[in-house]
Order: C-alpha cells, then structure tokens, then sequence
C-alpha cells in the first residue's frame, strides 16, 4: 500500500484487542525479521513479487508513453489534469464495495482477469492512436476502465499476501517487493525514451499491455487454497461486509489517523502527478528524454529508500515517516527554482540530485505506512478494509486533480509546485504533535 501513489497491503494471525477497541501490537506477539535471506521459503510471494516487478515494468513504459499522448492529444496541462482526476473516481466510489466482494470469492481469479482486462485496454488505446483514431474522450473512457479493472484488482492483491506471507516477514517482504519493483521501474524508464524512439509511443504501450498478461500467466502459477465463500453474493451481503469493515476501521484510531494523513499527503501531492509532463515541456523546454530521466532519478531514490528501511527501522518509525515526508515536501517546493538554474547541464543535474533525495525519502514513508497496515489488520478482513482504506486514500485526489487544472489556468505550474509543497511541510509539523503515531 503505497501512498504518493495510492495505497494497499496483511498478517497471519492478527489479535484483535475488542476491549480497548484497537490491535495487539506487532512488538507484543512476534518479532520481525530484518533480513532479506528469511524470504527464501516464501516460494509462492516470490511469484507475487515477479508478477508485480514485471508490471512494474509496463508501468514505466506507459508512464512516459501515455502522459505523452494525452499531453500530445489535448495540448492542455488543465485538460492532462481533468483526465487524471477523472481516474480517480471508479477507485474512490467502487473499491469499498469491491473488497467486500474479493474477500468472498478466489483472489488469484480476480488478479488474473483483471490484469487480462487491462491488457486488453492498453492494447485498444496503442492500436487506435497508431491508426491516428484516438480522441480525449476515448482516453478519458479508457482510464474509467482501467480504474475499474484496478478497483478489484488492488483489493485482490491485498487480500492474497497474508496467505503467501508470514506476518514476521511483512516489513523485509513489503521492502523486497517495492525494491525490486523500484529497480525493474528504473530499467523500464531508462529505456523508455530509446523504446519510444524505436517503436514509437505506441509500441511502449503494446509493450505494456504484454506485460499485464505476463503477470496474469505467472499468478495464475500461484499455489494456493482458495474456496468460494457459502455466503451468497448480494445487495444484503455485500453490505454487511461492508458495515464490518466501517465498525471495524473505527474502533481502530491508529489506522484511522494513518488513512487520513494518508488521503492529505496524497492530496499535496496531486499536482506534481498532474503536471509533472507540462513543467517539463513548458517550464523546462524538454521532451521525453528528460521526462523519463527525471522520472529515472525519483524511482532509483524510491528504491534506495525501500531497500534500507528494514536496516534504519530501529531509528523509529514515526520519525523515519515524518523525516521522509519534509523532505519530500521541501523539495517540492524547490521545484519552483528549478526553471531558474542557468544551462540546461546544471538544471538537469539539480533536478536530477533533488529526485534521488525525494525518491529516497517517499521509498522510506512508503515501506513504513504498508508494513503498519499489515500489522493492524485483521486478514480475513482484508480486502474490504484494503478496499475502504484506499477509497479514502484517493478520495481527496479528484478534488487536487480538479484543483490543479483550475490553477494551471490562472498560474504558472511551478508555483502551484511551491504552494503544494508549503501545504504538505505544514501537515507534518502537525503529525509531529499525534503521540499514537508511535506506534507505527
């Protein structure tokens, strides 16, 4: 579950504390492991992590080829901005529902159809710009699809890891996952310019759309137990579960901090998503070389900050999570002085410098806020709380999208840059003052 870019992850047997109306704490019940070498009997994760590397993969692709046709297509940053926002809402509006359903039916089933169904999406979107048919409104009815195909996909996935991992394995396993998803990412973006280049935009996409059924070829390799639930699916079903899940987040006040500093954060961080393509073409006067080498920098920092997490963790979790995070903020912020740096050479290693340690700082927040998910969750409420959890993460982020495309109309996107990043340093002066993120 990873915030800054959406969120969502599990246990073997969580305690649940009903009188105190919250979890037994991770220290209390097991130790947990550091080292990388314990995940080597986790032979079924593994095939999880691969799947997950792999569509790492497409992701960078189709992260610098598909900003490109949007921006290509509508020539607006406020309209890049309207289509982003638009991705939003299938996740915010079905993925409660969706986990209730995932936590009753065979998980593995899900991820693959679902990934088969992206797939299929990519593909339609590479196939009709190569044929020079694509409109904005077909791109915009594409991200609906997708977004509805991940509403049942994210909460799946969630909903799997505590029957392919042990519980004292959670913070090296979540570590390993985003790690080497982070350096398949890095390979994916640099090469994408080189891919793009070769087989043009929509090449990266086809490219993309086989890496989604590469990953449903190798989930449905997964062994595992699953059995359709006796309880029948409807409109009363799906909503006791549902109601479950509510009663359940509320008893739980450390998760629900978490989630709505969470849902904040995501919202601060909306417009670098949004107009990270237009700052580069109109505000940096580059192409997608720079795109991608930008890009490049963040991730290669994201999976330094993954990789060393589980080695600092004794610093303490609340400070590693607030430290991440104003350093993330403050170079946001500097963002705004980057179109000012004379020569290209000297901006483009400024640049480049300032993402490593940004990278660095959100691969930390992110490994810290997945692994304290897993802890505090009951797993055979996983999915719905997967799902309800990251409806709320998201929820503020059609409103930043929106935001960022009025703002990008009346100001300079560097400056919607610094005021982001100011908003975001205010909120973690706040966390530094709630004593229950100590137990993180």
């Amino acid at each position: 579950m990873e915030i800054i870019e959406s969120v969502y992850y599990f246990e073997r047997r969580l305690q649940y504390n009903h009188k105190c109306g919250g979890v037994v704490m991770e220290d209390s019940v097991v130790q947990e492991k550091r080292s990388y070498k314990v995940l080597k009997d986790q032979r079924q994760y593994l095939k999880l992590i691969g799947s997950n590397i792999i569509n790492r993969f497409g992701d960078s692709l189709d992260a610098i080829a598909f900003s490109w046709i949007v921006y290509e297509i509508t020539q607006s940053a406020s309209l890049m901005a309207l289509i982003i926002a638009i991705n939003y809402i299938p996740t915010m509006i079905l993925q409660p529902i969706a986990g209730v359903i995932v936590d009753r039916i065979p998980k593995k089933r899900i991820m693959v159809l679902c990934d088969i169904g992206r797939g299929l999406v990519v593909l339609s979107v590479a196939l009709l710009y190569m044929w020079d048919l694509i409109t904005p409104l077909y791109l915009a009815i594409t991200t609906v699809l997708n977004s509805t195909l991940e509403a049942f996909r994210v909460p799946a996935g969630l909903a799997i890891v505590p029957k392919l991992l042990d519980r004292d394995k959670y913070t090296v396993g979540t570590a390993l996952n985003s790690t080497l998803g982070r350096i398949c990412e890095i390979i994916g973006l640099a090469s994408a310019g080189s891919i793009i280049a070769l087989v043009k935009s929509y090449g990266a996409l086809i490219i993309d759309a086989a890496t989604f059924l590469l990953s449903a070829l190798i989930i449905s390799a997964i062994k595992i137990q699953e059995h359709k639930s006796e309880i029948k699916q409807n409109f009363e079903s799906v909503k006791k579960g549902f109601v479950e899940g509510l009663h359940y987040l509320r008893s739980n006040h450390l998760l629900i901090i978490i989630i709505f500093l969470g849902m904040f954060m995501n919202f601060a961080m909306v417009p670098l998503n949004a107009l990270s393509t237009a700052y580069v073409v109109d505000n940096l006067h580059s192409g997608p070389e720079m795109l991608s080498a930008i890009q490049l920098a963040l991730v290669a920092g994201m999976a330094l900050g993954s990789f060393i997490t589980p080695k600092i963790d004794v610093l303490g979790r609340k400070k590693l999570f607030i430290g991440g995070g104003v350093i993330v903020s403050i170079i946001v912020s500097a963002l705004w002085q980057i179109p000012n740096i004379p020569g290209i050479i000297l901006r483009l290693a400024v640049m480049i410098s300032l993402l490593v340690i940004m990278g660095i700082g959100v691969g930390v927040q992110n490994v810290i806020f997945s692994a304290a998910f897993m802890r505090h969750i009951d797993k055979d409420l996983m999915g719905r709380l997967g799902g309800i959890t990251n409806a709320i993460l998201v929820a503020a982020m059609p409103l930043g999208a929106l935001l960022s495309s009025i703002a990008a109309k009346i100001a300079p996107v560097p400056v919607i840059f610094l005021i982001s990043g100011v908003f975001s340093i205010i909120l973690y002066f706040v966390m530094m003052r709630i004593r229950i993120l100590k137990e993180l």
